[in-house]
């Protein structure tokens, strides 16, 4: 099967209609840009970022320079060895801005994140 068949959506950041709660945003109706080296690492403290989830849809975020250690548990019964795996946020985490208190939800996982320039700076992860 061709990549290109099965593949689902665009590299295309939301149209004007999937931002009416944000109507002075400026990621808009464009290509999703190619992402710096620096990615996270480059975001400074409070920047504007955004992400089109499967279960909270549009939301925008602001990041802060806090680094996460994350323990995950729940598959261990999958694991060979070592029953717990760690993530660890190296850039910093990503934080709910006004009007939404969280910037993910459960099975928006996999969700493209991506900052003002319209530049992916990351997925999100165990939302």
């Amino acid at each position: 099967m061709p990549l290109d068949q099965a593949r689902i959506g665009e590299n295309s950041l939301p149209s004007w209609k999937t931002w009416k709660e944000f109507p002075a945003q400026v990621t808009i109706d464009a290509s999703l840009r190619q992402p710096t080296e620096s990615g996270l690492r480059g975001l400074s403290q409070g920047a504007l970022v955004y992400k089109v989830g499967a279960t909270s849809g549009v939301t925008v975020g602001r990041f802060n320079q806090m680094k996460s250690d994350v323990r995950i548990t729940e598959d261990k019964h999958l694991l060979q060895g070592n029953p717990e795996e760690f993530a660890y946020c190296q850039g910093g985490t990503l934080v709910g801005a006004p009007p939404h208190p969280a910037f993910g939800m459960k099975s928006d996982s996999g969700s493209v994140v991506w900052g003002v320039e319209g530049r992916a700076v990351g997925l999100l992860f165990r939302g």
